[in-house]
């Protein structure tokens, strides 16, 4: 039994942590003008026909522009902003499109949709490696749950004074060499036997009963001491 060292018990409690992000993933436009059955929506790579039907002609291409630079960037939950649209412009033949970054002039003015040219929001994670498009916020919660695990950790320091040490280390001493005492007796007795066993089949081996008794008679005679008989013990 330990009796020396510290016994530590640990009990630990799992808990389930919850994260919740809202991820923006696409952008649409929308419109409504108060009236019941009034909302039009449609997808931002869509933003010249959409806007063609509420605004003047002359004033499409202007209000496009606007609308990409709205766009074109969103700010993620940790305030920074991120790109999220990206350029679609065909090539003759309108078989091949190349996609490319949406960067503004010197003016800080984009160009507004055309025939050739449309607008999309980017795929895949933006700003992070997570989720698909740009968290816009993000909120833990810990649960806690019924399970628990204790664990037993057997620590290096010392649990008794250094009397009690003095006294276990003396008890300890004290059992080994009652083992070795007891082995000794037993190695003790083992060898007597075997001695024993050897006279005994050394008697056995003589034919003749004459000689047989006689030597019988020197092996086990008693000895006289002071007048007394003292017999062997064999």
């Amino acid at each position: 039994m330990n009796m020396r060292r510290c016994l530590n018990i640990l009990f630990r409690e799992l808990n389930q942590e919850y994260i919740t992000r809202v991820h923006m993933v696409d952008l649409r436009l929308g419109f409504q003008n108060g009236q019941i059955g009034s909302w039009r929506e449609a997808p931002f790579s869509q933003l010249h026909s959409f806007v063609s039907q509420f605004v003047a002609a002359k004033q499409v291409d202007d209000v496009c522009s606007k609308l990409v630079k709205l766009g074109a960037v969103v700010f993620d939950n940790a305030d920074k902003p991120v790109p999220v649209l990206e350029q679609l412009t065909w090539e003759e033949g309108g078989l091949n499109v190349k996609v490319g970054d949406v960067k503004p002039d010197r003016k800080g003015r984009f160009d507004p949709p055309s025939d050739t040219t449309s607008y999309r929001f980017r795929r895949g994670p933006l700003g992070q490696d997570e989720v698909d498009g740009v968290v816009l916020s993000e909120a833990k919660v810990i649960m806690q749950t019924g399970t628990l695990i204790a664990d037993a950790l057997l620590s290096p320091g010392e649990a008794l004074d250094e009397y009690a040490m003095e006294r276990q280390k003396a008890d300890s001493e004290a059992a080994t060499l009652a083992n070795v005492h007891m082995e000794g007796t037993i190695v003790a007795e083992k060898v007597a036997s075997a001695r024993a066993q050897s006279v005994v089949d050394a008697l056995n081996a003589i034919v003749e009963p004459d000689k047989r008794m006689k030597a019988y008679s020197e092996a086990f005679r008693p000895i006289v001491a002071e007048g007394d008989a003292v017999g062997i013990d064999t």
